[in-house]
C-alpha cells in the first residue's frame, strides 16, 4: 500500500536528512540526479532547495551528470543520487562511484535493501522498497523535501525568502508580477 511506503520513507529518511543538513551547513550549492521518472524527482528536489533555503540547486539526468557535472570545479558539491532500485541501478552505481572518486559528497536516495548502491553512497536517505518505478516519485521526493526544510532551518532562512527583496505574492506586484500575465483561454480554430 502506498500510504505504508510513504510512512516507511519518512521513518527511514527524516533523521538522516536532518543530520545531513547539519553536517553540510557549509555547502552553497546542491545537485540532484535521477533518471526515468526520477529525473522529474531530481528537478523537483532541486526546486525545493531553492524555495526553502534559497541555495542554488540543479536537477540533472543521471546520464547527463556523467557528461556535465562530472567536470564541475566545485569538488565537495553535495550530490544526491536518486534511484528506486530498478532499471537504472547499474548506471547509478557507476555515477555514484565516479562522484565519490572526484570528491563529491554523495548521498543516495534509495531503498536500504539496495545494498550495492547504499554501500557506495557516503550517506543514505532511505525510501521504501517495492514501489513500481513509474510511481516511485511519490516517495522519492520525500527525502529531498525533508532535507530542504532542515537546510532552511539550519541556516535560519525563511521559505521563499519570506517574499522580501521586491518579491510579492500580491497581484500586480510590479517586478514580481509572475501570476497576472494574459492567458490564452480559447484556442483559435
Amino acid at each position: 500500500m502506498l500510504a505504508d511506503a510513504i510512512k516507511t520513507t519518512i521513518e527511514r529518511s527524516d533523521k538522516p536528512a536532518q543530520e545531513l543538513a547539519r553536517s553540510w551547513s557549509d555547502a552553497n550549492e546542491f545537485v540532484f540526479v535521477g533518471s526515468g521518472p526520477n529525473f522529474g524527482t531530481a528537478l523537483f528536489s532541486a526546486a525545493k532547495i531553492l524555495e526553502a533555503s534559497g541555495d542554488p540547486a540543479l536537477g540533472q539526468d543521471l546520464e547527463e551528470w556523467a557528461h556535465l557535472q562530472y567536470f564541475a570545479r566545485a569538488v565537495p558539491t553535495p550530490t544526491f543520487i536518486i534511484n528506486a532500485g530498478t532499471r537504472d541501478l547499474s548506471r547509478a552505481v557507476e555515477v555514484a562511484i565516479a562522484a565519490k572518486t572526484i570528491g563529491r559528497r554523495v548521498v543516495v536516495i534509495t531503498p536500504p535493501e539496495n545494498e550495492v548502491l547504499s554501500e557506495i553512497g557516503g550517506s543514505i536517505l532511505g525510501i521504501a522498497a517495492g514501489v513500481r518505478e513509474a510511481f516511485s516519485p511519490l516517495i522519492t521526493t520525500i527525502p529531498g523535501e525533508l532535507f530542504a526544510a532542515y537546510r532552511a532551518d539550519m541556516i535560519a532562512e525563511p521559505f521563499f525568502r519570506d517574499f522580501r527583496g521586491g518579491r510579492s505574492i500580491e497581484e500586480g506586484g510590479g517586478i514580481s508580477r509572475i501570476r497576472t500575465s494574459k492567458m490564452l483561454e480559447d484556442i483559435p480554430q
